[in-house]
């Protein structure tokens, strides 16, 4: 789990969403794994930026922030 209740790790050596968030349904978690590894790709190859690279964090973060919501508005 990420070092903060709310929080969200990134990056290849990253705990898999599913296990970070485990409310999430399990086809997202594994849509948000697989965006993760496609910015961290993205940018090892130096195709993207830094300032890229975090904008795509942060908008991931936001649709992950949203699922979690979603999921836990379903459950009650």
């Amino acid at each position: 789990m990420s070092g903060q209740p709310n929080g969200v790790e990134f990056g290849w050596g990253a705990p898999p969403m599913g296990t970070q968030h485990p409310v999430i349904p399990a086809e997202a978690a594994e849509h948000f794994d697989k965006d993760n590894m496609a910015v961290v790709r993205l940018h090892l190859r130096g195709l993207i930026t830094d300032s890229q690279r975090d904008a795509a964090f942060k908008k991931l973060t936001k649709k992950i922030g949203t699922a979690i919501r979603k999921a836990l508005e379903t459950r009650t």
